[in-house]
C-alpha cells in the first residue's frame, strides 16, 4: 500500500482549490483505504511542500507516497462527475 497526494498548479480563484477536492473526494471512493490528499503549486496559504509535509505527518513512517501531477483545466472533466454550479 502506498498514499497518494494528488497536485494541480491551484490559482487565487477559490474554485480551483474546490476542484481539487472535489478530485481527492472521488479519487478516495475509488481507493478506499488509501490515504489520498492533494495540493497546489500557487493560491495557497503553505507552499507545496508544506502540504506534502502536513499529510504525510500521520503516515506510517516508511509508508511509500506516489505524488501524483494533475494537468487539466476544470472544464475539462466532464459535467457528469463534477457539476457546474
Amino acid at each position: 500500500m502506498a498514499g497518494l497526494f494528488l497536485v494541480t498548479h491551484g490559482s487565487r480563484d477559490r474554485a480551483s482549490w474546490q476542484f481539487l477536492q472535489d478530485l481527492v473526494a472521488m479519487t478516495r471512493c475509488l481507493a478506499p483505504g488509501i490515504p489520498i490528499s492533494g495540493g497546489c503549486l500557487e493560491g495557497q496559504p503553505q507552499p507545496l511542500e508544506v502540504q506534502l509535509q502536513t499529510f504525510c505527518q500521520p503516515l506510517p513512517p516508511n509508508l511509500p507516497v506516489a505524488i501524483a501531477p494533475i494537468f487539466c483545466f476544470q472544464e475539462s472533466i466532464p459535467t457528469a462527475i463534477f457539476p457546474t454550479p
